[in-house]
C-alpha cells in the first residue's frame, strides 16, 4: 500500500498533485468559471428584482396580524376586555402596556360599556416624556416641559410639535383579549395622514 504526503500552506492541507495536472487544472477552471456565471447572474437578477421591490413595497398593507399585540397591565398579565371594562369608571384612560409594550391610555366609553376604539400612546411627542393625565382638568400634563394635551390628545400648549399616537383597540372575539394594531390610516382628529408613521 503506497502512502500518501500531505503538504500544510497558509491555504490549508493540499493533497500533493496528481499524474493528471492539466485534469484538475481544467476542473478548477470550471469551477471558477461557473463561480463567476453565478456572481453575474445573482448581480443582474439583483439588479432588475430590486427596483420592482421597491415599487411594489407601497401596495403592501402596513398592518398585519403580527404588528398586533394583546394590552397588558401593569405586572404583564394580559387585559380581558370585559373585566377591565367593569373595573374602571366612565370616561376613565388608564395607563397599559400597548404596542411595542410602549404605556398607552386605553379609554373607557362614557356609557361604560366597552372601550373606544382607539387608544392613545402616553409618550410627548416633543422629546418621549410619559405624560400623564389629570382627571381634575381633564388633560394630559408633561411633567418634564409643560405640553398640554386635549382629553383626546390634541397638542394645547407646546413644546410638543404633534398630538399624541393612536393605535386601534379591539377584543379578540374567541379571548375577550384587548387587542391593539398599529394605526396608519388618516388621523380622525386632524384629518391627515398620521405623522408617526
Amino acid at each position: 500500500m503506497q502512502s500518501q504526503s500531505y503538504s500544510f500552506q497558509s491555504q490549508g492541507l493540499l493533497r500533493p498533485p496528481s499524474s493528471d495536472t492539466k485534469n484538475n487544472a481544467d476542473s478548477s477552471e470550471i469551477d471558477r468559471r461557473q463561480l463567476l456565471q453565478q456572481i453575474v447572474l445573482f448581480s443582474v437578477t439583483s439588479f432588475i428584482t430590486l427596483p420592482e421591490a421597491a415599487a411594489a413595497a407601497p401596495l403592501i398593507p402596513k398592518t398585519t396580524k403580527s404588528t398586533a399585540t394583546f394590552a397588558k397591565d401593569k405586572f404583564g398579565s394580559v387585559l380581558i376586555a370585559e373585566q377591565y371594562v367593569a373595573s374602571k369608571p366612565a370616561r376613565d384612560r388608564s395607563l397599559v402596556f400597548g404596542l411595542k409594550d410602549e404605556p398607552t391610555y386605553l379609554i373607557i366609553n362614557e356609557d361604560k360599556s366597552s372601550l373606544f376604539t382607539f387608544a392613545l400612546n402616553a409618550e410627548c411627542s416633543h422629546l418621549g416624556c410619559i405624560v400623564p393625565w389629570n382627571e381634575f382638568e381633564k388633560k394630559f400634563e408633561c411633567p418634564c416641559h409643560g405640553s398640554t394635551y386635549d382629553a383626546m390628545g390634541n397638542v394645547l400648549r407646546g413644546p410638543a410639535p404633534k398630538s399624541l399616537t393612536l393605535a386601534h383597540v379591539d377584543t379578540d372575539e374567541e379571548s375577550g383579549k384587548i387587542v391593539m394594531s398599529p394605526w396608519t390610516e388618516t388621523d380622525f382628529r386632524t384629518n391627515e395622514s398620521p405623522w408617526w408613521t
